[in-house]
């Protein structure tokens, strides 16, 4: 039934405050509801009134908005719960399905069915649906592995205590956005444990083969150890615990390995008893690369059966995948714009694993790098990597070329980063290397010559070249006048270690700077810092004198003792300065500071005891 609802003021307080128009097809229900309506209304007249019809008709026009809110907030709230516990369900469904034991009907274990496991998910889904790219599955080696994960594809061999994770994802969007409900992403994750075998075991009863003149093994388990190993060329050493049933005596048994080899056991077992075995394994470069060793073995003489005396043992990697970097330049020191120079970025792995492409460095100063791209480099090895930097005027202001490098490789889909390798190339027109006559200052009264090398990196000659040096006086008499272009001259000083330097142990540093003249101007060099560092060496040695009060002695003969003390090192020994002797108490009555080639004195006294006479 079709109509329109109108309402309208009245013009006076004598009339209806309001008055309803109702259009229907149905003329005589009309008739008869205005002719109710104008009744009423000349009954009531001069009352401030609706109708009952009216009034139920304006409540329900009210009412209508809110009820249709809730009602589609009942709506949507319950579809949300749909959608989230469809995705809940399908991520649990997906784990159940991928952890199975066995061969899915794809001809594949469960766990490499990637289709199978995306169908399982697929199949309870509700009021929405999942996409091949909503579902994810990886794989870990249980909740202590912290990544990186394989992906379904790339996963293809399990073990026990490995798990399937698949996270499942759908959008849940409003049907009608009549509140201003933004879409949102709803997620479920869920994992299980993998399990690839299950070994029973059934416990022999001994009187079967008890005096019925048979004897057999059972292997009871195998471990290896170290585990887990960490480099090649490691030995793996095998322990297998057998027991062997029967009373007759079992000559020469064995355990056959298929990796380990040099089995020792028993030459023979009498009895029913238990007995062990060991073999040894030597660790590959494809070992480490694997991750883990797993071996399978059996006793020679096996009951009942070879299939249940078969077993196997894992022992894992420690992985360690590692690169360094070392970079060189071409030059030590060039001051000539234009001078290309040549760095070599050296990259070895570091590490214990096979490392692979691709190989690159990264230098904050040099856009690019060129870098071999061998398929792998295997522990120890090493590339070179080139690029090159042309010398500007710029970098000869700065008076050094200060650059950063890293450089990357790749394991099992993880960057790997090496150290930052530095290079410093000295770009001033005087280039100063400063080089000791002793690599470390041993004993007072060393003389250490310094000799300062002063070469000319400029494309045209340096005049009156000479050094300074903030700790000692530099003798440049011996110099050339005028250095040429890549040309050189020295200068000499030297310093005396004192007994002081030895005994404070601090190195002994010294700044110096070389000077000239180049096209009427002075010009300077770097500074060179030299450190030279101070070797101690304690050290102290004794003798002993005795001197005894009367020959032969006698119970109550006193013997002298005297303790000469030598400081055989290169410092200067302080006090308490003590002698311990098991029969005397020794003292030391000069405590002062004692220097390094000196000696000094201690003494003590033993009274002789009749047990003394008896030994």
């Amino acid at each position: 039934m079709d109509f329109s609802l109108l309402t309208a003021g009245l013009a006076n307080e004598h009339r209806p405050l309001f008055y309803f128009e109702v259009m229907l097809h149905d003329h005589d229900f009309l008739e008869n509801t205005v002719n109710k309506d104008r009744k009423w209304a000349m009954k009531n007249r001069g009352q401030e009134h609706v109708t009952p019809r009216a009034q139920a008709i304006t409540e329900f026009a009210l009412a209508l908005p809110v009820l249709l809110m809730l009602l589609y907030g009942a709506l949507e709230t319950g579809r949300l719960l749909f959608i989230y516990g469809s995705t809940v369900t399908a991520s649990r469904q997906a784990v159940r399905y991928g952890s199975a034991t066995g061969i899915s009907p794809s001809g594949v274990p469960y766990y490499q069915d990637c289709e199978g496991i995306q169908n399982a998910a697929k199949q309870v889904a509700f009021i929405t649906h999942f996409d091949d790219s909503d579902i994810v599955i990886t794989y870990d080696e249980g909740p202590q592995d912290t990544g990186p994960y394989l992906t379904c594809g790339s996963f293809t061999s399990a073990e026990n205590g490995d798990r399937i994770k698949v996270r499942v994802s759908t959008q849940w969007t409003p049907i009608v956005p009549l509140l201003p409900l933004e879409p949102f992403q709803i997620n479920s994750e869920s994992e299980r444990t993998i399990l690839s075998s299950v070994d029973l075991e059934v416990d022999l009863d001994p009187s079967t083969y008890a005096g019925t003149g048979s004897s057999c093994v059972k292997l009871i388990s195998i471990s290896g150890a170290p585990d887990p190993y960490s480099a090649t060329g490691q030995l793996i050493t095998y322990q297998y615990a057998l027991h062997k049933y029967g009373d007759v005596d079992l000559v020469s048994p064995t355990v056959i390995d298929n990796k380990a080899g040099g089995m020792s056991c028993p030459a023979s077992v009498s009895g029913d008893t238990d007995f062990t075995c060991t073999a040894t394994y030597t660790v590959t470069q494809a070992d480490l690369d694997a991750g883990s060793i797993q071996n399978t073995a059996f006793p020679s003489s096996y009951c009942p059966t070879k299939a249940a005396n078969t077993k196997t043992e894992t022992v894992t990697a420690f992985q360690d995948p590692g690169i360094t970097l070392t970079k060189t330049p071409s030059v030590e020191a060039t001051s000539i714009p234009g001078t290309i120079i040549t760095y070599t970025y050296t990259i070895t792995n570091s590490g214990n694993v096979t490392l692979q492409a691709p190989f690159s460095v990264t230098d904050d100063k040099i856009a690019s790098v060129t870098c071999p791209q061998p398929a792998t480099l295997a522990p120890g090895a090493q590339i070179d990597c080139v690029g090159t930097h042309t010398l500007t005027t710029s970098d000869i202001a700065d008076r050094e070329i200060i650059n950063l490098a890293v450089a990357t490789a790749t394991y099992k889909g993880s960057t790997i980063a090496s150290n930052t390798a530095t290079a410093i190339v000295y770009t001033p027109p005087i280039y100063l290397v400063v080089v000791p006559s002793a690599l470390s200052a041993i004993t007072p009264g060393q003389v250490i010559t310094y000799t300062y090398n002063i070469k000319n990196i400029t494309d045209v000659p340096i005049t009156s070249p000479y050094a300074e040096d903030d700790l000692l006086s530099v003798d440049c008499s011996a110099a050339s006048g005028t250095i040429p272009v890549g040309g050189s001259t020295k200068c000499t000083a030297s310093y005396t270690v004192t007994q002081a330097d030895l005994d404070a142990g601090n190195p002994i540093v010294n700044k110096a700077a070389a000077y000239g003249v180049r096209d009427g101007q002075s010009v300077s060099s770097n500074e060179f810092t030299l450190s030279t560092p101070i070797e101690q060496n304690p050290g102290l040695s004794v003798s002993l004198v005795t001197t005894p009060s009367e020959t032969p002695l006698n119970s109550g003969s006193t013997v002298t003792y005297e303790y000469t003390l030598t400081n055989s090192g290169n410092v200067t020994l302080i006090a308490p300065i003590t002698v311990v002797d098991d029969k005397v108490t020794v003292t030391c009555s000069d405590q002062s500071d004692f220097p390094a080639g000196t000696t000094r004195v201690c003494s003590g006294v033993y009274t002789v005891t009749p047990a003394d006479m008896g030994n």
